[in-house]
Order: structure tokens, then C-alpha cells, then sequence
């Protein structure tokens, strides 16, 4: 049996203009075309009712922010780290992380790219033609397994060495489990 191996598609939200949706739309269809499942967090904090709140009421996040309370803004940004976080640790096999001038006016890209190295996902950053390398973070460099410099060249990257599967292991639902005794 296999499983299909997922990519996370982190980047600027906050900050950038289109909330970074070109970029996500444009590799999207390219990377499920390959046989992976794509985790685009545009569409999974969609599932937080507050976020379409949000979308719906406030020209932007910063509005959101000027807007409200520390306390409210802050436990919205709370429920979309969780959710962001949660599908870093246990469901995506590889990030892929554009980095452009907006994703240095934020953390969370940062925070992604960390959790993500620490629990040994593959990171593949994408530099925007904007980007200098000499720009990125060391830590961020210190944390990433490729860099590249276009979105096609990273998706051929994944083409070519990164599968699309991985095997599961059998269920072991029939298995008697010994009794202990202590």
C-alpha cells in the first residue's frame, strides 16, 4: 500500500497584497499534476470561522488588527498557528516556501520553516526574482535543504528526486497485544 506525500505551500499572508494566492495558485495545479496532495493554508484557515469573518468584514489583516482587541486579534491569530502548525507536524512531507520581499515583514514563514527542520521535513526555498540571497536570514538558510531561484525550477527539483508515494506500514488490527503484569 501507498499513501500520496503532501506539500505545505508556505510564504507571505499577512503582509503580501493578494495574501500570497498567485503564487500558491500558480504552483498548485503543477504540483497535484505530479501526484501530490498540496496543502495551500489559504484554503485550510478557511476552515476557521473566524477567518472568514474576518475576510468578510476587513479590507485586510491590518484593518483586522486596528480594529479589534489584542485579545481577540491575538486568539484568532492563535487558532491559525495551531491549525498551520498541526498540518506541518503530522501531515506534509515537504515545504515549499516562497520567499519574497513580504515573508520578511512577517514570522510565520520563519516559524514553519523551523518546526519544519527540526522534525526533519525537507525544505525547499523558492527565492522571488526580487529576493537577494544575501537578504534571506542565515537562520532561514541554515534551515532550508535546496534554495532555488524560480518556482519551476523548484517544482523540477521535486520532480525529479522527490517521489510522489511513500509505502504504509500494514494495520496490525489483529494483533493480541500480551497482558502486563505489574
Amino acid at each position: 500500500m501507498t499513501r500520496k506525500r503532501s506539500i505545505y505551500l508556505a510564504g507571505a499572508i499577512e503582509k503580501a497584497p493578494d495574501l500570497g494566492a498567485t503564487w500558491r495558485n500558480e504552483v498548485s495545479p503543477t504540483l497535484e499534476g505530479l501526484g501530490f496532495k498540496v496543502f495551500n493554508p489559504l484554503k485550510e484557515e478557511s476552515t476557521i470561522a473566524k477567518v472568514e469573518q474576518v475576510k468578510a468584514t476587513y479590507e485586510s489583516w491590518e484593518d483586522y488588527r486596528n480594529a479589534t482587541t489584542v485579545e481577540d486579534y491575538t486568539d484568532t491569530l492563535r487558532q491559525i498557528v495551531d491549525l498551520d502548525l498541526d498540518i506541518i507536524a503530522y501531515k506534509t512531507d515537504i515545504l515549499f516556501v516562497y520567499w519574497d520581499l513580504y515573508v520578511q515583514q512577517g514570522a510565520g514563514t520563519i516559524g514553519e520553516i523551523t518546526i519544519a527542520r527540526y522534525l526533519g521535513i525537507p525544505v525547499y526555498i523558492i527565492c522571488s526574482p526580487d529576493t537577494k540571497l544575501s537578504k534571506i536570514p542565515g537562520w532561514v538558510l541554515g534551515c532550508a535543504h535546496q534554495i532555488f531561484t524560480s518556482l519551476s525550477d523548484g517544482v523540477e527539483y521535486i520532480q525529479e528526486n522527490e517521489p510522489n508515494e511513500f509505502p504504509t506500514t500494514p494495520e496490525f488490527t489483529d494483533v493480541e497485544l500480551p497482558t502486563l503484569f505489574f
